[in-house]
């Protein structure tokens, strides 16, 4: 818009169209415009493209980070449910309150976990619909 307004008051200022001379450089400046913004415009495309794979290999990462933390908690949770089976028979054989008292904590720590994951889950789903 500014640019056309200098354009205009130039022309006015020399007296009209007729009198502007134009030169050699003119022509081809005219002659390269289109080329030049085409130029442009991919090039603003390849940066937008390049963009777009760097979030997505960020998602990417972050979602295999995701996946091999909840397989670290999978297995963190089976050796607990194991143990806590293991003392449930021991104590059942011995009849030992402290043996009970250890299982409720170690159920209580798998139950932990179960809703940590649960939540690391249900944050991973809402960030990747961009909910949050």
């Amino acid at each position: 818009m500014v640019a056309k307004r200098a354009i205009v008051d130039y022309v006015q200022h020399i007296g009209g169209v007729e009198k502007v001379n134009i030169d050699k450089s003119m022509i081809m400046a005219a002659a390269c415009a289109r080329s030049v913004y085409r130029a442009n415009m991919d090039e603003q495309a390849e940066a937008k493209k390049a963009t777009a794979k760097r979030k997505r290999e960020s998602e990417a990462e972050q979602l295999d980070k995701l996946k091999t933390k909840k397989a670290r908690l999978e297995q963190y949770v089976k050796t607990l449910e194991k143990s806590a089976d293991k003392l449930a028979e021991k104590a059942e054989t011995t009849h030992s309150h402290k043996l009970i008292m250890e299982l409720n904590a170690i159920r209580r720590s798998v139950k932990k976990k179960k809703e940590e994951d649960k939540w690391q889950s249900v944050i991973h789903f809402l960030t990747r619909y961009k909910l949050i």
